[in-house]
């Protein structure tokens, strides 16, 4: 679930590939089209206006391993992916997504130990091409409001214990572990 950056509405993913803008006014909320009922949806996402809205499978066929951003407004939707080497299940499944300005956003993969996956992937919603920019983190993040760095979750096993917290740069510096907070399974930042 994701809240709009002026707290007027939601945006839940769910089961068989649902998706649902959700006014906290009240009122019917709104259904988004667009993925099979063989998906499960991982991540969603509001752009800073509240306009736009992406989500992501995290668990499916390898061939819906995408990313769809929907205008609220025109209706227009846009297809990003699917993720390279994505496989069926979880591989290559989306856990999290950001809006990076307009243009861009990121996403964190679940390799599922693949050795072709990396974990946090940015995508340019002008060419619609990933770029991949490091292997860590996989299960979800956060972006602080400067949007220079993030906080992350990497969990390359499948248990409690195998997860880490990793403070990530986006502008290409190194990665720095966390020790003190292995085990998480979830990250969160003031503003």
């Amino acid at each position: 679930m994701a809240l709009d950056s002026i707290g007027k509405q939601i945006v839940a993913g769910g089961d068989r590939g649902r998706v649902a803008v959700v006014p906290l006014e009240g009122g019917p909320a709104r259904e988004l089209e667009g993925f099979s009922a063989q998906v499960n949806i991982g991540a969603v996402a509001f752009d800073r206006e509240g306009r736009r809205v992406a989500a992501a499978s995290d668990n499916g066929p390898a061939q819906e391993k995408v990313i769809r951003v929907w205008d609220l407004q025109s209706g227009a939707v846009q297809v990003l992916g699917p993720v390279p080497f994505a496989g069926e299940g979880l591989v290559g499944g989306i856990a999290s997504l950001s809006f990076l300005g307009q243009d861009r956003i990121l996403a964190g993969i679940y390799s599922g130990n693949h050795p072709d996956l990396a974990g946090l992937s940015l995508f340019d919603l002008r060419s619609g091409k990933a770029t991949v920019l490091s292997e860590k983190p996989q299960v979800s993040f956060v972006i602080s409001r400067t949007g220079r760095f993030g906080l992350g979750v990497d969990q390359r096993e499948t248990s409690l214990m195998g997860s880490e917290v990793v403070r990530f740069s986006l502008d290409g510096k190194a990665q720095t572990t966390l020790a003190a907070h292995s085990g998480a399974w979830a990250v969160a930042m003031d503003e």
